[in-house]
Order: structure tokens, then sequence, then C-alpha cells
């Protein structure tokens, strides 16, 4: 990849050199751990799963919320869904 200005600035080799950098760490990280494959895809599978349990029990937790101050207008807003069609 060469480091070329563009017509736009410096904000683009900015970008490239900031691409590069990612890349370089996470090849360097993969080169670190490769060797334990099966464990990282345990560990991502465990945290997939706490993940989408978290947010599980989120929206289970909210279909029990009450929501008592506008409780009382529900059946006024159905009421005029209604007359309306």
């Amino acid at each position: 990849m060469q480091n070329r200005p563009s017509s736009s600035g410096g904000d683009t080799m900015q970008g490239e050199i900031a691409l590069i950098s990612w890349r370089q760490r996470l090849a360097s990280w993969y080169a670190l751990h490769a060797e334990s494959k099966e464990h990282t895809a345990l560990v991502l599978a465990i945290l997939w799963f706490a993940l989408l349990s978290y947010a599980g029990s989120i929206v289970l937790a909210s279909f029990a919320a009450t929501v008592q101050k506008f409780d009382g207008a529900i059946p006024l807003v159905h009421g005029r869904l209604i007359q309306e069609g």
C-alpha cells in the first residue's frame, strides 16, 4: 500500500496508517494465540451465550414492568384507534 496524498488532504493517509496499525495488532494477537484456537472458540461461544442471555432477560423483564401512570389511557387510545379505523 503506497502512502500517496489524496486530493482531500492528509485524512486518507492518516486512515491508511491507522488501518495498517490495526492490521498489525490483529496479526500479532492472532500469531500469539494461534495454537489455542479451540479455547478461543469456546470463550467466544460462552461470551455470545452470556450476551444473548442478558439481552433476553432484559426483554423478559421489560414485559413484566407496569407503567402505572399511563395504564388508564390504554382503553381511551384503543377506542380512539377503533373509531378512526
